[in-house]
């Protein structure tokens, strides 16, 4: 918890005092410990959303199945695919960092990325869970600046490019892919 309410309270020195180098362990399992905190959350709002469907009148076995699909998805895949996104997410953003002059090593910034996760713990709460996304951003940028040794404007170019980006790209797949189908929908 004390590394929790550091990252949260005190950034700043947070991640100029983290250790830079020193193992994957405690980060990594650090994160999935939010990531799970916020799968059992998640988990509980669709309980609650089911309670209510089945209220308004849909059968039990759809809320059931739909109960248990939402267990397997939130408690079991998140945890497990989220700490992959870890890893990767640390690539993307040391290449970034990197680009931009950076200093620091892909450990640091898997670190950066497992450490700033502590924002799930609270993700899962409606509306606050927006927010802390929000402040999410704020810790990565915070972490480049001292595991990288960037100035904040270029620690937060690096981790908004791939914020700004990826869904420009996903959004330009999907009408290439949408107008490819209708293209071969008109042809057949």
């Amino acid at each position: 918890m004390d590394i929790w309410q550091n990252v949260i309270k005190t950034p700043n020195e947070f991640f100029e005092n983290m250790p830079k180098e020193g193992g994957f362990a405690e980060p990594v399992t650090f994160a999935f410990i939010n990531y799970f905190i916020f799968g059992i959350g998640l988990f509980i709002l669709s309980i609650f959303y089911n309670v209510f469907v089945l209220i308004i009148g849909t059968d039990v076995n759809s809320a059931l199945f739909s109960i248990i699909f939402w267990f397997f998805i939130f408690i079991i895949f998140f945890p497990l695919f989220a700490v992959i996104g870890l890893f990767i997410a640390g690539g993307i953003y040391q290449f970034l960092f990197k680009l931009l002059e950076g200093t620091g090593t892909y450990e640091g910034t898997v670190r950066i990325v497992s450490y700033s996760s502590a924002v799930f713990l609270v993700g899962w709460i409606p509306i606050l869970g927006w927010l802390f996304t929000l402040y999410q951003i704020c810790l990565n940028i915070i972490g480049g600046t001292f595991v990288h040794s960037l100035p904040t404007s270029k620690s937060a170019i690096a981790i908004l490019i791939p914020i700004l980006v990826i869904p420009l790209v996903m959004m330009l797949l999907s009408i290439v892919l949408s107008i490819l189908i209708a293209l071969i929908g008109t042809v057949l």
